[in-house]
């Protein structure tokens, strides 16, 4: 499944980055940004927890010579804590986008693609996760996991041709670990993420 997520993204990043000789394909500009509401849950150890975030940059979009299909990508920083944890980073989403004209001044889109994830602030420290308000368990010297795929799923409006508001659907293409090697304890758990996003094109 990983490899699957994977293709897919070096796929559609290529053909973004491609440069555009013919005057069939049309390149937009523009700014990126919402908020994250996660839910990480650990089945195994009966533990569940909710988090939000924040993530913002610049994306461009790349109109395709198939009606209304066309393929976008961003670079973003992101910010998300959980626990005691805080993730800092950079997330690179790659969708292949389909708009829907209406012939008014809102149109809707669907988009499907994939999201790579760096951690740039996954170091070893202590992991405290608390099942309740009277168990919790710690790990010591923990490493958290720096780099991630997920899948996306994503519907929304364009108003005006310029802004887009819709909320997209994010599953990662595997667990998330939290590990302490020496003590060969670890603990894995299940990522899912609903977000708002909203994009201005130029």
């Amino acid at each position: 499944m990983k490899k699957i997520f994977s293709l897919l993204f070096i796929l559609i990043a290529l053909i973004v980055v491609t440069p555009v000789q013919s005057q069939s394909f049309k390149m937009r500009y523009g700014v990126k940004g919402g908020m994250g509401f996660t839910t990480i849950a650990h089945p195994v150890n009966k533990f569940s927890e909710k988090s939000t975030g924040f993530f913002i940059g610049p994306m461009a979009e790349l109109y395709l010579p198939i009606k209304g299909m066309g393929v976008n990508c961003a670079l973003m920083y992101f910010e998300r804590d959980y626990s005691n944890i805080k993730e800092q980073g950079l997330e690179i989403p790659v969708n292949l986008k389909y708009v829907l004209k209406l012939n008014i001044p809102i149109d809707v889109y669907g988009e499907v693609g994939a999201t790579y994830y760096v951690n740039y602030n996954a170091k070893k420290t202590d992991v405290i996760l608390d099942f309740d308000d009277c168990h919790y368990t710690t790990i010591n010297d923990a490493e958290i996991q720096k780099r991630q795929i997920d899948f996306n799923l994503g519907a929304g409006i364009v108003l005006f041709n310029h802004l887009q508001m819709g909320i997209s659907y994010q599953i990662p293409a595997k667990k998330c670990y939290i590990q302490n090697l020496g003590e060969q304890y670890s603990i894995s758990a299940d990522i899912s993420s609903l977000n708002l996003v909203f994009s201005y094109l130029f």
